[in-house]
């Protein structure tokens, strides 16, 4: 009797020990995940919601850019629909020529670049997309930029968090 009591205490030990130890496990796995977050996040990579500007570069200063907005068919950020597709257009998408046709709103926006604000110029090819590390130096008028910004303001400078160029315009 006292050998099957002690079994089946040190079963149910065993038991309270397996879990907790789990527990203890998933804690640290979630630790990790959260740091790794965090870090992906500071390490310039792309916002995952939706860019907050589409942008045509007017003039680039030492810490900021001017950018005239442009309405763009594609994007649920513009506040009118554009004109439908007609037959035989094939360039439905994002792609940079297709942006290019995007017509300027009017609006225009100071957009302050911090020396830590990640700057990237994006080329899709036919399998993939590759993203190289720009400065804003690289930046010219005519650019065409997708921006996202703390908040975006229209009547001060809006504080971008990422920039990419998607195209340039050769003239």
């Amino acid at each position: 009797m006292k050998k099957k009591l002690l079994v089946v205490g040190l079963v149910t030990l065993l038991i309270v020990l397996t879990g907790c130890s789990a527990s203890t496990s998933s804690t640290a796995t979630d630790d990790t995940v959260t740091a790794q977050m965090e870090s992906t996040q500071t390490e310039g990579v792309r916002p995952t919601r939706q860019m907050d500007l589409l942008g045509k570069v007017v003039s680039v200063g030492e810490k900021q850019l001017i950018v005239a907005e442009l309405q763009s068919s594609d994007s649920s950020q513009s506040e009118q629909k554009a004109a439908p597709l007609e037959q035989g257009d094939t360039s439905a998408g994002t792609s940079p020529a297709r942006e290019m046709n995007d017509k300027a709103t009017g609006m225009n926006y100071t957009i302050v670049i911090a020396e830590d604000t990640p700057i990237f110029s994006r080329t899709a090819g036919a399998d993939s997309a590759q993203e190289t590390s720009i400065n804003l130096s690289d930046l010219k008028a005519g650019d065409i930029l997708r921006i996202w910004v703390k908040e975006l303001n229209t009547s001060e400078e809006s504080n971008a968090v990422y920039v990419e160029l998607t195209s340039q315009q050769t003239t």
